[in-house]
């Protein structure tokens, strides 16, 4: 068979092949020019999921007639104005999703600069272009696609049906939303608009914008800096996690990627943070120097290589850690939030039996509404001084006795003596509340389970077991950490064949991995001889520990999976070494428990993820009891 060459629209339907995958892969490619052009206001019309038309309008620089011409030709670009691959400042530069696109549907540009005094618009159907002939249109650019994959048809088999490829598009629109807060953005269909987000000051704006207030009071603010690359951005609390990484964003340099390192970064950043099955929400925007990363991995720019991959992943812990730290034992807001939801009470259906039963409220109505002729709402506090009831000293002494009058005229008289309450309560009420107890001082405990403690805005209920838990986890990791770990030596030491390279990845790391317990050697041409092993794991398959390393630093480029295993393991025994459920604790001990959990880091949640406590302020109270 003769070698040929191809001709110039098949060369421009294979690219096409590569760069639009779906409706949503040319929403991208087109958005992502808009941006280019220094648009402030970028509109997505689309009928059928895309299938049938999308245009995108903005209004940017525009182009003149002679760019426009070249705009549609094959490796044209204004994006490599020095012709520096290593040096790319832009969102796109391979030059081909103009002449792809032209190539499987009927495309039009409409464009004008803010020096002609009209525009400019050409056409290409199925890869036949037309002239530039003038046209009306504003300042900015207008490109329009109908029918795509017309060209060919066997791609449209394998499209989606009209809500997922519309999906697709907002998902693609989010994200570039996301990257780019100061971009005013909408994406509309024939029967409504999607969505419309105004530009804003920053990224903690545009993300309320799309994920809601609950977001913005369930986040902490990502901040940290190394030589030239910075990272900033928002990462959920422990306990605001969700079943599947949807909400997990990664955008270097303003580009939405798809990184395993990032990816494998953040999982570590949570690692006793989150159950196995849990994933943390965060959305990171790492600014590197140009030079210093390759975007041009893969053709729909999805991907990016990092020149120091280590540095990346080591900026991007420290950072994340360091935020969660700061938090301290900060528990999520939702969780409170899902707490109230359980106290809401249903409105009750009343029959009227007799025409001497009052008027009920309308059916509907709020439950906690009032009418024009009921007292004024106040608030937990101001109800204490009403009339009808006159409390008693506050101050407690064991030989004083408790008096409250129950009403106005004191005809009854109800005596409270010490011997009356549980252990230890007078020893309770006389701590006070300072500023430094963040997690108040405790009241009782319910059920032998349940810590019940009063703040100075409201009160707390805490699990004693999983806030315990995570004390001695911390502890035991501080402890074992701080110094090389305990080594066993086998009695037989275990020879492992590998090939030369995994060789050469497991002798890079053996200093590593011999602070982790872990004592290998060379032997012979393709195989390592392990000679210790750490005495915290008991009996191990050595074989597949080694491999599972191996994989890691292939990856990676650091042994991650032996200090996960390790770090399991200090937390089962974390789990089965603190206060147990059903143990009873004296006011003293829950007093113990609460201060420790003050210095503790991440104690808002256990080893697993889950809550410690649950915090209801007076806030949230009155609004249980319609007061707000």
């Amino acid at each position: 068979m003769n070698i040929r060459l191809l001709p110039q629209n098949l060369i421009n339907q294979i690219a096409a092949g590569e760069v639009v995958e779906r409706p949503a892969s040319a929403v991208k490619e087109l958005v992502e020019n808009a941006i280019d052009a220094n648009a402030t206001y970028i509109v997505v019309d689309i009928i059928d999921g895309g299938k049938d038309l999308i245009v995108v309008t903005d209004n940017g620089k525009g182009m003149s007639k002679d760019d426009l011409s070249l705009a549609v030709e094959r490796h044209a670009t204004s994006k490599l104005p020095k012709g520096d691959l290593m040096a790319i400042a832009t969102m796109g530069f391979r030059g081909e999703a103009l002449p792809s696109l032209g190539a499987i549907s009927r495309l039009s540009l409409t464009s004008r600069t803010e020096n002609e005094t009209h525009a400019w618009k050409i056409t290409i159907e199925g890869g036949d272009r037309s002239e530039p002939q003038p046209a009306s249109h504003a300042i900015g650019t207008r490109v329009e696609i109908k029918d795509l994959f017309f060209a060919t048809p066997a791609r449209l088999k394998f499209l989606k049906t009209t809500t997922t490829e519309s999906n697709h598009i907002a998902e693609i629109m989010e994200r570039l939303a996301l990257a780019n807060p100061s971009i005013h953005f909408t994406l509309r269909d024939t029967k409504r608009t999607i969505f419309d987000f105004p530009k804003t000051d920053n990224v903690l704006e545009r993300l309320t914008q799309i994920y809601g207030k609950e977001f913005k009071e369930n986040t902490v603010f990502v901040i940290g800096e190394r030589d030239d690359y910075k990272i900033e951005g928002y990462v959920g609390l422990p306990t605001y996690s969700r079943n599947a990484g949807t909400m997990q964003q990664f955008f270097v340099n303003k580009r939405s990627v798809k990184d395993k390192i990032l990816s494998h970064a953040l999982r570590l950043s949570y690692h006793d943070l989150l159950a196995r099955d849990r994933f943390p929400v965060a959305f990171l925007y790492l600014t590197i120097p140009n030079r210093e990363v390759d975007v041009n991995v893969h053709p729909a720019k999805s991907e990016v290589r990092f020149l120091d991959s280590g540095l990346v992943r080591g900026l991007m812990i420290s950072s994340i850690k360091a935020a969660l730290h700061q938090q301290g034992h900060q528990s999520a807001p939702i969780i409170t939030d899902f707490a109230l939801s359980k106290f809401k009470q249903e409105p009750t259906t009343l029959k009227q039996e007799s025409s001497e039963i009052p008027e009920r409220q309308h059916v509907g109505s709020s439950f906690f509404s009032t009418s024009k002729n009921e007292a004024p709402k106040t608030s937990v506090q101001e109800s204490f001084k009403l009339n009808s009831f006159r409390a008693a000293p506050s101050f407690v002494t064991k030989n004083n006795i408790y008096e409250a009058t129950i009403n106005q005229d004191e005809t009854e008289i109800v005596q409270f003596k010490p011997e009356n309450f549980p252990e230890n309560y007078v020893e309770h009420l006389s701590l006070e509340i300072n500023d430094d107890m963040k997690l108040g001082r405790p009241l009782a405990q319910l059920h032998q389970n349940y810590i019940l403690c009063q703040t100075s805005n409201g009160f707390l209920l805490v699990d004693q077991h999983a806030a315990h838990e995570r004390i001695k986890y911390e502890q035991l990791k501080n402890n074992l950490l701080s110094q090389k770990l305990p080594r066993q030596a086998l009695l037989i030491p275990e020879i492992i064949e590998v090939s030369s390279q995994e060789k050469a990845l497991l002798l890079n790391a053996a200093e590593h991995l011999e602070s982790l317990g872990l004592k290998i050697e060379p032997f012979g041409d393709d195989a390592i001889i392990l000679r210790e092993t750490p005495a915290i794991l008991g009996e191990i398959n050595a074989q597949k520990l080694i491999f599972d390393i191996i994989d890691e630093l292939k990856t990676l480029e650091e042994p991650l999976h032996l200090k996960e295993k390790i770090l399991d393991i200090l937390s089962t025994y974390a789990c089965h070494h603190s206060v147990r459920s059903g143990q009873k604790l004296s006011i003293s001990e829950m007093n113990h428990l609460l201060r420790d959990m003050e210095q503790t880091l991440f104690s808002g949640q256990c080893n697993h993820g889950r809550p410690t406590y649950i915090e209801l302020t007076l806030s949230d109270i009155e609004k249980l009891f319609g007061r707000r």
